[in-house]
């Protein structure tokens, strides 16, 4: 009888916890597939807000620059040495740019320069190469983020050069003008660029200037090599790069 009743316990017991253990199973496969298809759910749904999204999202003109990630612009000062008519002279040159996701920038600049004061023999006094010029300019800059870097300022525009002669000599400036001409100028340059500070900048750089039609009658020279040639100079660069 003990056996017997020993028996059937030990058979509800075995019962009970099978059962108990199918059900926790059970619960268990019901919430992982529950949670497969939240998933399953919420990828669709993000598939379905990215489509929504793209179908909204306005047609972007596609541009040889690409996607712009920031703009910015600086100003500059620079001097630099040159010859003119194979004299030394100074030029003094400003520049304001827009710069465009870090790597290139335009904008417009000019320069004012003035040679030393040489003995012309054609009329036996000294007299000085005087002028300016001014137009627009683009600067790829190569390696931007770098702390020193490379730019390569191409300028293109128009100007004016006069040769003057010595002021003491004369009694006004207006008759102080042996000859004057306009003329068109291109200039390539390249520079070497140190970030000094987040926003301040030094360059030293070399430019070659191919003016054009320069017409001056009294120069036993050719008019265009007057000012064609090579200069160098410094300058200071003060913006958001």
């Amino acid at each position: 009888m003990k056996k017997l009743i020993l028996f059937t316990l030990l058979a509800i017991f075995s019962i009970s916890f099978y059962a108990q253990n199918t059900e926790t199973e059970k619960k268990t496969k019901e919430e992982k597939q529950k949670i497969k298809d939240e998933l399953r759910e919420e990828r669709r749904y993000n598939k379905e807000l990215k489509k929504k999204e793209k179908n909204d999202r306005p047609k972007e003109v596609m541009t040889i620059m690409g996607r712009v990630d920031s703009h910015g612009g600086y100003a500059g000062l620079g001097i630099n040495y040159l010859e003119v008519n194979k004299v030394d002279a100074i030029s003094f040159n400003a520049r304001g740019s827009w710069v465009i996701g870090h790597a290139f920038a335009f904008g417009i600049g000019g320069s004012g320069f003035v040679s030393d004061y040489t003995m012309n023999n054609a009329i036996g006094k000294n007299t000085s190469f005087q002028g300016g010029y001014g137009g627009i300019y683009f600067e790829p800059i190569i390696l931007p983020r770098f702390p020193i870097h490379i730019s390569l300022p191409i300028f293109m525009g128009v100007g004016g050069i006069a040769e003057i002669i010595d002021f003491t000599l004369q009694d006004n400036y207006e008759t102080s003008i042996y000859e004057a001409s306009s003329y068109l100028l291109f200039e390539p340059g390249a520079e070497l660029e140190i970030n000094f500070f987040r926003h301040f900048r030094i360059a030293a750089g070399a430019y070659y200037k191919y003016p054009a039609t320069i017409n001056f009658a009294n120069t036993s020279i050719l008019a265009e090599d007057i000012l064609k040639g090579l200069s160098v100079g410094v300058s200071f660069k003060l913006g958001k790069f």
